[in-house]
């Protein structure tokens, strides 16, 4: 599913995200055959991944299950793979702990972690970064509102050197703007956290911008 042309202040009770700059694929994992990485195209790229491959079978606690998400270099640069799952904007403290160091013990405002600090010391590799579950052990999550999926994403799948999840926060997110900014990234998504998932559409309830610069 696309990103759609609506603005991002007319998506309604947003999710925000920073946008991971790399190749957008879905993981379709399988426990017996393990993972199938296939991009936006319907292109089958899991031959160029294998490092990655191995990883989520490493990460994924489930039979079978989609994923969508981006392989991405980002992920491995010091900081910016930290995996934090959070709902409201944390302190600047908690901010730069969390996304320069790493999560352990709680997380900030979203209960216990489930991943230890991850390092970060290979900023050439390419890992992958789930932003999405669309199906897990037979039950299909298309019509499960994304905030759902999201916390359902968190219970199938733990952080590993290259497979982890994508932070995602609940407005006001102005705080988080100069830490994301910081660490390489440059752009938000901005989704529905009560939205659906459509293949093959442009989702009205999803939306890309600018991380301003002040």
């Amino acid at each position: 599913m696309g990103f759609g042309r609506r603005k991002t202040q007319d998506v309604e009770q947003p999710l925000v995200e920073p946008m991971w700059e790399g190749l957008r694929v879905l993981v379709h994992w399988d426990r017996p055959t393990g993972a199938r990485i296939v991009e936006a195209g319907g292109v089958d790229v899991t031959s160029r991944f294998n490092e990655v491959v191995a990883a989520l079978g490493d990460a994924i606690d489930a039979d079978t299950a989609v994923l969508d998400g981006y392989l991405t270099v980002q992920a491995t640069r010091s900081g910016e793979g930290t995996s934090i799952t959070v709902v409201e904007a944390p302190t600047a403290a908690q901010m730069m702990g969390q996304m320069v160091l790493g999560a352990s013990g709680e997380r900030a405002l979203g209960g216990p972690s489930t991943g230890a600090s991850i390092a970060h010391d290979r900023p050439d590799a390419v890992a992958f970064v789930a932003v999405d579950l669309l199906e897990v052990d037979g039950t299909e999550l298309l019509d499960v509102p994304l905030l759902e999926r999201r916390r359902q994403l968190d219970s199938v799948m733990t952080d590993v050197d290259l497979a982890r999840r994508g932070i995602y926060v609940r407005p006001p997110v102005e705080s988080w703007y100069p830490s994301w900014r910081s660490i390489g990234f440059r752009r938000v998504a901005v989704k529905a956290q009560n939205g659906r998932y459509r293949p093959g559409t442009e989702a009205d309830d999803w939306a890309v911008a600018d991380i301003p610069r002040r």
